[in-house]
């Protein structure tokens, strides 16, 4: 499992790429069993003012799975969705701990505080390099162009927080960075 963790940061600091996550629905379903572990403690340590998030994960994981077997499905590619399923969870186990910490502290500072220039580039760090590290597992699994790639990931993105908005409701107004 150490092995499994080492594997995934370096495909989040660009060292390997995803076609080395080993397929199989075992290493699936743990990396998808460490993400939700991982999100339940970040919540109980870091909670998230953001009602219902907890809601997020298993709507999220369902939309993942959808997602990427529908675009690999029509991309002619489906036997990738394990692996490609498996990097995608894995890159999101390493970047949580990352983006609680912004969660948690952004609805806490005053609108007027110097510190929220600083947390607000911290979050367009930190998600402009999940968006890197996603388009990366993208390109790799469709075999496709950078931008298009990117774009893939970006309509997944926006596509998710329209289904987030639809299911759960917007978000309350301290919660929206």
């Amino acid at each position: 499992m150490i092995a499994l963790l080492k594997l995934f940061v370096e495909i989040a600091l660009f060292r390997r790429g995803p076609e080395t996550v080993p397929g199989g629905p075992q290493v699936l379903w743990l990396t998808i069993g460490l993400y939700v572990a991982l999100t339940l403690l970040l919540q109980q340590l870091l909670p998230s003012r953001i009602p219902n998030i907890l809601w997020q994960v298993p709507v999220g994981i369902v939309f993942t799975f959808g997602w990427y077997g529908v675009m690999l499905y029509l991309a002619n590619r489906p036997e990738r969705l394990q692996q490609t399923l498996t990097a995608v969870f894995g890159y999101q186990l390493v970047m949580r701990p990352l983006l609680a910490p912004i969660d948690w502290l952004w609805p806490q500072l005053a609108k007027d505080s110097s510190l929220i220039v600083i947390v607000a580039a911290g979050a367009l760090l930190l998600l402009g390099w999940s968006l890197a590290v996603n388009a990366r597992i993208v390109r790799a699994a469709l075999e496709c162009s950078g931008p298009a790639a990117a774009g893939l990931v970006l309509a997944e993105f926006l596509t998710s927080q329209v289904l987030f908005l639809a299911m759960l409701g917007p978000p309350p107004e301290s919660a929206v960075p």
